[in-house]
C-alpha cells in the first residue's frame, strides 16, 4: 500500500480586497430616524445602480461595491432629496455617509457637489491608502527599493538612512514601528 504525504509549511495567504462598502443613517431636521427612505448609489463610469431602503433605525448598508466614483441619492415622500456626488471609493474602504432630509411641501432637492475632503473612516482606527501607478512610475529607477513605496503610504516617515529598518509610521500617539510582513517574513528580515 502506498501513501502520499505532502509536508508543506503553512503559508499565510493574504487576499487582495477589491470591494468597498457604503453605509449611513438618514434622519430628519429634528434628528429622528427616517425608515424606508430610498437610497440609490450610481457608479459614475458604468451607470451601474444599487438600490436599498433604510431599515427601522434609519440605517442603510450597501456592500460589495466595486472600486470607483459614485453619486448617492436619498429620497423619501414628503422630504427633499439628498444628493452627494463625486464619492471616491478605493479598495477596502468603508464609507459612512449620514444624511439629514428636510420636510418639503413641494418637490425640492438638496445637492452636495465637489470634493468631500479626507475620507475619515469612523468604523476603525486604521491608517491606510492606495498607492497609485503614477506614484510608482515617478519613483527613481536607480536603486529602486520596496521601502520607498512604504514612504508613499499615509504616515510614512524616513527616520534615518532610508533603509527598510529606518522607516516608521506616525500615529496620533507618536511614531510607531510598522509591523509588516512580506511573504510571511518580517519586513526587516528581507
Amino acid at each position: 500500500m502506498f501513501f502520499w504525504f505532502s509536508f508543506r509549511p503553512l503559508i499565510p495567504l493574504v487576499a487582495q480586497i477589491d470591494r468597498t462598502e457604503g453605509n449611513g443613517t438618514v434622519v430628519d431636521a429634528s434628528g429622528s430616524v427616517i425608515a424606508d427612505a430610498q437610497v440609490e448609489l450610481v457608479q459614475d463610469g458604468t451607470s451601474a445602480i444599487r438600490r436599498v431602503a433604510t431599515n427601522g433605525r434609519g440605517t442603510f448598508v450597501i456592500s460589495s461595491l466595486p472600486v470607483g466614483r459614485f453619486t448617492l441619492t436619498i429620497s423619501k415622500v414628503a422630504f427633499s432629496n439628498f444628493r452627494l456626488a463625486d464619492i471616491d471609493l478605493h479598495s477596502g474602504d468603508i464609507r459612512t455617509i449620514n444624511a439629514r432630509l428636510l420636510v418639503s411641501g413641494a418637490n425640492q432637492s438638496v445637492y452636495v457637489e465637489g470634493d468631500t475632503g479626507a475620507n475619515l473612516d469612523n468604523n476603525n482606527a486604521t491608517v491606510g491608502g492606495t498607492i497609485q501607478s503614477v506614484q510608482v512610475a515617478r519613483l527613481p529607477l536607480n536603486g529602486r527599493n520596496i521601502a520607498t513605496l512604504e514612504l508613499l503610504a499615509p504616515g510614512g516617515i524616513d527616520s534615518g538612512s532610508g533603509t527598510q529598518a529606518s522607516i516608521r509610521f506616525a500615529v496620533s500617539t507618536g511614531p510607531m514601528e510598522a509591523r509588516q510582513n512580506v511573504h510571511g517574513q518580517p519586513r526587516h528580515a528581507i
